[in-house]
């Protein structure tokens, strides 16, 4: 997977969490909050360790509410 930063998304400033919940409410026209927390799916901390160490090619994916959530090094947020 090509992971290429959007202009409208950075790493840095908003929290992960509530970035991936956002895109996935968005994608699913609900509000965030009425989305399963997402700390039953991942380890939001180690998913932001793991960012933060690794360099910019690393991109890690997972299911969430039913979509598969794509996370790259830059800060990018996909769904499919």
């Amino acid at each position: 997977m090509n992971c290429l930063q959007s202009p409208n998304e950075t790493a840095d400033g908003d929290d992960l969490v509530v970035r991936i919940a956002e895109r996935v409410a968005e994608a699913d026209g609900v509000d965030p909050m009425a989305l399963p927390p997402l700390a039953e799916v991942l380890d939001a901390d180690l998913l932001e360790r793991l960012l933060d160490s690794a360099d910019t090619s690393v991109s890690v994916g997972f299911e969430y509410h039913g979509h598969t959530v794509v996370v790259c090094g830059e800060g990018e947020i996909q769904l499919k």
